[in-house]
This record gives C-alpha cells, structure tokens and sequence, in this order.
C-alpha cells in the first residue's frame, strides 16, 4: 500500500474535526448563537438525513402508486401535462403518508434521539430518560413519558387538521 495513503484519515470528516472547522461535544463553547449553530451542525444534519430519506422513499412509492390511479390518467386524457398532473392532482394525493409520518417523528424527535445525544454529548430528553432509567427514578421516566405522549397526541390531531385540509373526502361532512 501506497504510504500516502496510510496517512489518510479512515474518515473524511476527520479532517473537519482535527482542524477544528465541527465539533462533537456539547451545545456550545461560549453562550453565542455562532458557537451553538456550530455545535449543533452535525446532530440536525444527521437528524435530518436520517428522517429525509424514509420520507422522500415513502413519498417516492407514494407517488407511483398514485400515477397509475384513474383520475391522473383522466387528467392526461382532458390534455394535461405530466407536471401538471404532478403538481396539481398527485402531489396533493401522495403526500397524505408523509404527514402521518411526520406526526409519528414528531415524539421521535422531540423526545431525542438517544444515540444521537450520546455520539454528540448532548443533554436532552433522551439522555434524561436514560439517566431516570439507570437510576430507577419512576416519577422523572413517568413525567418525561407523560411530556412525549402529549406532543405525540398533539402532532398526531394536526396531522388530522392538515388531512381535512388537503383531502376535502375526511372532512365532515356539513
């Protein structure tokens, strides 16, 4: 093997990371907005790469499976374009699973990812439960599950809100 290449580092970020440019522990360095976006660039990132890529295959299969439905192959019959087809009548249609499944994140999300707070350092909800879990302190574990329960109802009635705004079949009729 070449010896330049035993100096590489075994992971390209490494480079980022010796040189200072992210950082890996805690909110932040000094209570300034710079210091804390800088810490927190890594954890959203992987946050959000991690919730982007179910979604946009869910939202994918959604789509297909929409595109072969009767009424976008009545809209291309009255003359429409495929995008359109896409952005006036699939769209709307196939985007009904990527709401539910943003309000199932949403207590995912808002309850911490614990891996994630653990690889950044990070104290959140997630460490807490840990912490509660490991010192056997029912009162915090029942009160952090009773905080997510509530934000997961709540996300889940305004993923029913925004369906009876996108979809005129769910709403009551009057």
């Amino acid at each position: 093997m070449h010896p330049a290449l035993l100096s590489c580092p075994p992971f390209p970020l490494s480079l980022f990371f010796q040189a200072g440019a992210l950082s890996l522990e805690g909110f932040y360095d000094v209570l300034e907005i710079g210091s804390i976006l800088h810490h927190l660039f890594l954890p959203v990132c992987v946050m959000s790469v991690f919730s982007a890529s179910r979604n946009y295959l869910v939202m994918r299969g959604s789509v297909i499976q929409e595109k072969e439905q009767l009424y976008a192959l009545y809209a291309r019959a009255k003359g429409l374009n495929d995008i359109g087809i896409l952005f006036r009548h699939i769209i709307k249609n196939a985007s009904l699973p990527i709401i539910t499944l943003l309000a199932l994140d949403f207590g995912f999300l808002f309850s911490g990812a614990l891996f994630i707070e653990i690889i950044f350092s990070l104290n959140g909800m997630g460490t807490l439960i840990y912490g509660a879990i490991m010192g056997k302190d029912y009162p915090l574990l029942q009160g952090a599950f009773l905080v997510i329960a509530l934000t997961a109802l709540l996300a889940n009635m305004l993923a029913d809100l925004f369906y009876s705004l996108i979809d005129p079949r769910v709403r009551r009729p009057t």
